[in-house]
């Protein structure tokens, strides 16, 4: 699999990869959301292949939202990669979670904030 470099990075940012249930041990029950790419490359990093050699799992936001949704489940994790280099798909997926009455936590290492 081919590398990305920042500019291909961007050009692909609206892809979303993982959606799923998890238990946030000190918060509560929480479907867990990870984006794809990130502007790091941590050595330490637990997911590479959602950061710089993503997979071809591209979501909408409305498939999203009515994913996270199906889960029945008042609280939202978003990670990464790294939510912030979609900022427009971010923004609405936020938006429409929180009409829906969600509690949103999001996973950032800060720089692009």
């Amino acid at each position: 699999m081919k590398k990305l470099n920042k500019a291909e990075a961007l050009d692909k940012r609206n892809e979303l990869v993982e959606y799923g249930f998890t238990i946030v041990p000190e918060v509560m029950p929480s479907v867990f959301f990870r984006t794809s790419y990130c502007n790091l490359r941590c050595i330490w990093c637990d997911t590479p292949y959602t950061s710089w050699q993503p997979g071809d799992k591209d979501i909408s936001v409305e498939d999203a939202v009515n994913a996270i949704l199906a889960y029945n489940c008042p609280q939202v994790v978003i990670t990464g990669g790294k939510p912030f280099m979609q900022a427009k798909e971010l923004t609405s997926l936020c938006q429409q979670l929180h009409q829906q009455g969600q509690h949103l936590t999001i996973e950032t290492n800060g720089p692009l904030f």
